[in-house]
């Protein structure tokens, strides 16, 4: 017998249980690609979106076992409004819960999504987050005069233990100073 007929070549590794559902994701999503390609706007590319997903998943190993149509409904949801999937800096985050039995994949826009697509409206002209802490002052009033009074005591431990809320303000075209709410932090 020849050496040629002697070497055989390897035979395939076998994939674990998560190794065949990442396989079968992306085997959907290459066959979808199209569905939410369309949907892209010019700074986001398909490859841009599929590295994100995978950095997600490397995160997350759930992730991969979402159903397939979740996952494409995250990629079309993401898509469609621009947000970058897995992001580090922000933007769309992808969160698998469990749904009567089915665990599905469901896209949740972080704070910095929100800020980039108000930005992108071209009404707002700016959000900032204010931290109030014990000593400040801090009135805040509903009703038809909707408003925020603080005043920073400035000669006060800043720190997070001193926390006491945080509220956000938008300063949208035309418009007054729209207080975003609070939330107590303690």
């Amino acid at each position: 017998m020849s050496q040629a007929a002697q070497t055989q070549a390897p035979a395939p590794a076998k994939l674990t249980p998560m190794q065949r559902e990442a396989a079968k994701i992306r085997d959907f999503l290459k066959r979808k690609q199209g569905a939410f390609e369309a949907l892209l706007p010019a700074h986001l590319k398909p490859e841009k979106m599929m590295k994100g997903f995978w950095a997600a998943a490397a995160r997350n190993p759930k992730i991969v076992q979402c159903s397939p149509e979740s996952v494409l409904n995250c990629f079309l949801v993401s898509a469609s409004l621009g947000l970058e999937i897995g992001r580090m800096r922000g933007g769309m985050h992808v969160v698998p819960f469990m749904n009567k039995g089915v665990m599905t994949l469901t896209p949740i826009p972080d704070y910095r999504g929100l800020m980039d697509l108000a930005y992108r409206s071209g009404q707002v002209k700016g959000i900032r987050a204010v931290p109030v802490y014990d000593g400040d002052l801090f009135e805040y009033e509903e009703g038809t005069q909707d408003g925020i009074k603080h005043v920073p005591k400035l000669d006060i431990d800043r720190s997070q233990v001193n926390l006491k809320y945080v509220y956000a303000v938008a300063h949208i075209e035309g418009a007054q100073l729209i207080p975003l709410g609070t939330l107590a932090a303690r």
